[in-house]
């Protein structure tokens, strides 16, 4: 049997993209909904960017 394991980069390498900035309540969202299709585990990046 295989043991995968999933981690989820969306929170850190989605704000490297041109353009893109995540508020802190998206940031909250993105990792409660992960949390809730089971990934276990996210790379969560920088806590701010800005002031918001």
């Amino acid at each position: 049997m295989v043991d995968i394991r999933l981690l989820d980069i969306t929170l850190r390498d989605g704000e490297q993209a041109v353009g893109v900035i995540f508020t802190r309540w998206e940031k909250e969202r993105i990792a409660a909904h992960l949390a809730e299709v089971g990934i276990p585990a996210v790379e969560a990046g920088f806590p701010a960017l800005g002031p918001e």
